[in-house]
């Protein structure tokens, strides 16, 4: 996933784009009081930070404040088991084929998850262990985004005149589990 280049069209950053993100970086720090916008408003804080580095979101909070996305690794747990379920004796390390597009919209997040990551894209991998008896699975779902505008918008303008950059956003959500290789 790549970002526009940053900064390419500085030459055309005007007085009004750096004022517009002075008062963005204002409401920002008076937004920080607002519990229901936590993520969106440290995201945003990022984005005018203009460093680019990388921004790592806590995937237990997303997922207590997004059932639905907690229940699209449930879904998960029970494949993986499922699967695992079918193999040999062994040791197995197995991740899905490709990441899957998440629109924001479509899993119904919350207005604070979905502007801070629109939409996105989610992998799931497990190291598996299968004995006569038992499987043990290590699921972790890998999430990982741009945060990023769209060129003709004017958060998208702030990162093209520099003043602002886009930056990768990654989660990882890990759980451990053992159960009878047999039965139902």
């Amino acid at each position: 996933m790549e970002c526009r280049p940053h900064g390419w069209d500085r030459a055309h950053q005007t007085r009004e784009d750096r004022q517009d993100v002075l008062v963005l970086k204002a409401g920002a720090v008076v937004a920080k009081a607002l519990p229901s916008l936590d993520d969106a408003v440290a995201a945003l804080r990022h984005y005018l930070s203009n460093t680019g580095r990388l921004y790592e979101i806590d995937m237990k909070e997303l997922f207590r404040e997004n059932p639905s996305l907690h229940d699209e690794f449930r879904q998960r747990k029970v494949a993986a088991y499922a699967f695992a379920r079918t193999l040999s004796p062994g040791s197995y390390r197995i991740m899905e084929k490709s990441p899957e597009l998440i629109r924001s919209g479509a899993v119904g997040l919350t207005w604070n998850w979905n502007r801070t990551l629109g939409g996105f894209y989610l992998q799931g991998g497990a190291d598996v262990i299968v004995t006569s008896e038992t499987v043990r699975i290590r699921l972790t779902l890998h999430l990982a985004d741009n945060y990023d505008w769209e060129e003709s918008a004017q958060m998208g303008r702030f990162h093209d005149v520099g003043l602002a950059r886009a930056f990768p956003v990654v989660g990882n959500y890990t759980e451990e589990f053992v159960v009878p290789r047999h039965g139902d």
